[in-house]
């Protein structure tokens, strides 16, 4: 993400009018919100857990690639209940699908704003390897009994063998180093269960059938892969519920309060998916998940309260929380650190007499699809900011001007370059913050000519059969959906 200063200016990511974590701005006839005056800045590390995989909405910045950051992720949502309340508060998400604790001690943590208020973390899901948990007890197409318990026993032998906890230590110590002093309030977010917890569940692999002909089987061998996943997830938790109450417990005012979102695997109970091969057929019944299962991503509300998902052939969505999950998880993140704790007075910051412009950013957007563009995170200590001014089409002119953070705009054809905010506030200073903005036909950030599935929001462009098509808009894609021969499963 590009961060500019001019007049003190930044920008950063802001909510879309069209996604349900965007809230109504207050009107200058309404009560002024709760915490109006205060400013805060709130970051985001680590790794596919808290980049948004699985929420859709994704972009890239700060030169990533295909980082999955994403607009509905459980950052930008406690983000944007915090401008609701009145905070003018800035974002900066550089969390990466696939980051270990070195990936992100290494890329990360020197992107750290070092005014940074609120600090949040997720580690232990690529490196403690709960993905090839997902991968080897619950897709359906590879998921093996064999394959599902070595993969369990590894995370278990990473998060309690002390590996897990030494390398998330070392990050801390050099997020800390990196940081001018212990202002800042630090956070581990915790992991949600994958699956639903069904303890009589197996899957199991035939060796012998008795015929072939027949299902029974004289020599097969099970595994009882919800359980497994769930003692896996269990391990992780306790080993960073240790991690912060031995930090806090030793901490003699010199570090960082640490704090710890422990209640995600209880908040979810209930909202996983089936573990059943029957519940992962293209086309399942509803139910109120808040994790994507095999083959879909981006799962929401729809009118009766039960989730419904669009479908994905990309393995990165798979398993990670949807839409609702990352709400929730931002729900819970709340609860432990209200903005009391973190936020500061504007009057009191170090930012100069000119007010302070903050705009989200970058964006992928379809043509013709109005959203909005948010400035809530701008402020001024002089008093308060008068206008918003705004530059749609990056020839220098601010054609459009309003008295209130939020605009609408539709681009009603293809353009990919900048859009600038102007604030003036009651003192007639002025600062400026722009972003990047691609507008294609899908709107998934890939160009239309380079785009395999050029009418289909496919950000990871998969092509399982490689026929050219993205596996979005592709009836023939090949994705196999089929259990391996000999392999299935029940309750015992």
């Amino acid at each position: 993400m590009k961060i500019t200063i001019k007049s003190k200016t930044l920008l950063v990511p802001l909510a879309l009018a069209l996604c349900a974590t965007f809230v109504p701005t207050h009107s200058a006839s309404a009560d002024p919100p709760p915490n109006r005056g205060k400013a805060a800045v709130v970051t985001v590390l680590g790794d596919s857990l808290a980049a948004g995989n699985g929420a859709g909405d994704y972009y890239d910045d700060n030169n990533s690639s295909k980082s999955y950051r994403s607009r509905s992720n459980w950052g930008q949502n406690y983000v944007n209940s915090l401008r609701e309340q009145g905070i003018a508060a800035s974002y900066h998400n550089l969390a990466s699908s696939g980051a270990t604790a070195a990936t992100i001690r290494a890329e990360q943590i020197p992107q750290v704003p070092k005014d940074s208020d609120l600090i949040v973390l997720s580690v232990g899901d690529d490196e403690g390897g709960i993905r090839e948990i997902a991968r080897d007890c619950f897709v359906r197409s590879v998921q093996d009994p064999d394959n599902c318990g070595s993969s369990v026993n590894k995370a278990a032998a990473y998060f309690k063998g002390g590996e897990f906890r030494k390398n998330t230590e070392i990050l801390l110590r050099d997020l800390e180093a990196h940081l001018p002093d212990n202002h800042a309030h630090i956070v581990l977010m915790g992991h949600p269960n994958i699956i639903l917890e069904s303890p009589r569940f197996v899957t199991g692999r035939c060796h012998e059938p008795i015929a072939p002909s027949e299902i029974r089987c004289r020599n097969k061998h099970t595994y009882p892969s919800p359980s497994g996943a769930h003692d896996a997830i269990s391990y992780l938790m306790r080993e960073q519920t240790k991690l912060v109450d031995d930090w806090n417990a030793h901490n003699d005012g010199t570090h960082h309060t640490l704090h710890h979102v422990s209640s995600i695997p209880e908040d979810f109970t209930d909202h996983e998916p089936n573990p059943s091969l029957g519940y992962f057929s293209p086309k399942p019944r509803k139910s109120d998940r808040w994790i994507n299962r095999f083959l879909e991503t981006g799962g929401q509300f729809d009118e009766s309260g039960l989730t419904e998902s669009i479908f994905s052939g990309d393995k990165m969505e798979w398993f990670h929380p949807n839409k609702i999950g990352h709400k929730k998880m931002a729900e819970a993140l709340a609860k432990v650190v209200p903005p009391s704790v973190f936020a500061r007075e504007t009057s009191a910051s170090t930012i100069t007499s000119t007010p302070f412009a903050w705009l989200d950013g970058p964006y992928n957007r379809p043509i013709g699809t109005p959203f909005t563009l948010d400035a809530r995170g701008s402020y001024s200590k002089n008093g308060d900011i008068t206008a918003y001014e705004w530059d749609l089409d990056g020839d220098g002119n601010f054609e459009t001007s309003t008295t209130t953070p939020t605009h609408e705009h539709t681009w009603d054809s293809a353009y990919s370059g900048t859009v600038s905010l102007r604030v003036t506030d009651s003192t007639g200073a002025t600062s400026t913050a722009s972003t990047t903005i691609d507008i294609s036909t899908d709107g998934d950030g890939v160009p239309d000519e380079t785009d395999n599935c050029p009418t289909v929001r496919n950000y990871g462009q998969t092509d399982y059969d490689g026929g050219g098509m993205g596996d979005s808009c592709d009836d023939t894609n090949g994705i196999p959906t089929d259990p391996l021969p000999g392999v299935s499963d029940g309750w015992s």
